[in-house]
């Protein structure tokens, strides 16, 4: 059944959304552009066949893993979805890492498996079966980021995984169910959508109520003028956050090239232990991440005899705009377009932090991305594949590095059986960021997940030893 331009099923002939699109465009010989994530679980690890009969008794939950994408005849339109079947001996395999894999050969791992390309004459996702660690097993799953953001990975993933050792419910149920016993009481706090348009909306909302109250004469001359004064003022921030953000500059802070290569590394923490320095500090546990990544960057741009005095990098962090209980395989994100010091001491940079992110959330810098996005959804798709393909989905003029914040399970789970121990996000490369952090919570531990490219093996590690420093020095600060 052919749908149009909104996609708005996962049928056959389904033509694929605009911000879908630009993942497919952004895609060149080497790794794809693939996000994903790794599961460490309790042994003994299943077989082979066992895993590969397991997924395909629950392959149906997630359409998207059984179909294809298909050009358009003379690629003047967007690919649209086909049927394909799932060949589970391909989709899915095995590494033996030897008996006594620990966390550097689990990292070495994941690196290799990022930089294998997904067939587009198949459905684009890929599971590897991890054996030999030195304790339990991994599991590693792969979707093209034309199937899913990562708060989708997140829902596909939850088909495989369960809330119980029996697997009565899986983790996709559990957590749409938990959301509709607590949707009657969400709606003070906003949702990420909300808070994105809140600076537009405001000065709109602002305006409606003075026209209404057009009717009480005395209040209505004061009204209007304020409404008009403040939507004003949100455009004129709108515009200016504009400006700022498409100066060109000559490159990137922390530029290079993704190569063909990919190096992986992980950093694990107890979310006790961030959420005590967010207390101690009066901020959020988003302040204390960023806090933490800027400080990584900044001692990798240090060691690799970058400026670091007085600079700023360019991030575009991620905000998920998919519904409650949308659990559809497809990109539904805008952003928040910041900037993350690499400078000061760890307090020092948390501090700017928190206040710049909350200004940035309030003012019309957080629509800068939204803009960019929209103009995917009406530009015509030829236009923007060359356009993707000619400069990448964002100039490296325009941003430095991204960093996504996804929100796991923050319960036990379960694989065929299994506890899960730990959960790792993997997040794709493509031109021009050569470097990305990625941050998962899980059943009370937080893990980030580094990807860098070509050359960027130390820079990972770097990065990683950072991320720790920062939280130490945070921790001594507060007492």
């Amino acid at each position: 059944m052919a749908n149009d331009e909104s996609g708005t099923s996962a049928g056959d002939g389904e033509r694929i959304r605009a911000m879908d699109a630009v993942f497919v465009d952004a895609e060149e010989p080497g790794p794809s552009v693939a996000i994903g994530s790794v599961i460490v679980a309790d042994g003994p690890a299943p077989t082979l066949q066992e895993t590969r009969d397991f997924v395909a008794s629950r392959i149906a939950l997630t359409p998207r893993l059984q179909q294809r994408i298909v050009p358009s005849s003379l690629r003047i339109r967007r690919p649209v979805w086909e049927h394909a079947e799932a060949d589970l001996t391909h989709h899915i395999r095995e590494i033996d890492l030897g008996g006594d894999g620990g966390d550097a050969a689990l990292e070495q791992a994941v690196s290799r498996i990022m930089e294998i390309p997904l067939d587009f004459e198949r459905p684009l996702w890929d599971m590897h079966l991890l054996t030999g660690l030195a304790d339990g097993f991994g599991m590693v799953t792969r979707v093209h980021h034309v199937v899913a953001d990562g708060q989708g990975s997140v829902l596909m993933l939850g088909h495989l995984l369960d809330t119980d050792a029996a697997g009565t419910t899986t983790l996709t149920d559990a957590l749409l169910g938990a959301g509709r016993e607590l949707a009657p009481s969400v709606g003070t706090g906003g949702s990420p959508r909300d808070h994105l348009v809140a600076s537009v909306a405001d000065g709109g909302d602002r305006l409606m109520r003075a026209l209404r109250t057009s009717l009480h004469p005395g209040e209505a001359a004061t009204a209007v003028v304020d409404a008009g004064r403040r939507a004003g003022e949100q455009f004129a921030s709108a515009a200016e956050a504009v400006r700022t953000w498409t100066a060109p500059r000559f490159g990137s802070l922390i530029g290079g090239s993704p190569g063909v290569r990919r190096h992986w590394h992980m950093v694990r923490m107890p979310i006790a232990d961030v959420k005590a320095v967010k207390n101690a500090f009066g901020c959020t546990l988003n302040d204390v991440v960023m806090a933490m990544v800027s400080g990584g960057y900044g001692l990798m741009m240090q060691r690799r005899a970058k400026p670091t005095d007085g600079k700023y990098l360019k991030v575009v962090i991620p905000v998920s705009v998919r519904a409650p209980f949308d659990v559809s395989s497809n990109n539904q994100v805008s952003g928040l377009l910041t900037q993350l010091p690499v400078s000061g001491t760890a307090v020092e940079r948390l501090t700017w932090i928190t206040d710049h992110i909350n200004k940035v959330k309030h003012s019309g810098e957080a629509e800068s991305v939204k803009v960019i996005t929209d103009m995917f959804n009406v530009a015509p798709a030829a236009i923007q594949t060359v356009a993707v393909r000619h400069r990448g989905p964002l100039p490296e003029w325009m941003v430095d590095t991204l960093v996504t914040n996804v929100p796991g399970p923050p319960f036990p789970t379960y694989y065929q059986g299994r506890r899960v121990r730990q959960m790792l996000p993997i997040v794709a490369l493509g031109r021009p960021l050569w470097c990305l952090v990625a941050v998962l919570s899980f059943d009370g531990e937080l893990s980030f997940g580094i990807s860098t490219g070509e050359g960027g093996e130390q820079a990972g590690r770097d990065i990683r030893e950072g991320i720790r420093q920062t939280l130490a020095e945070l921790q001594t600060a507060s007492g």
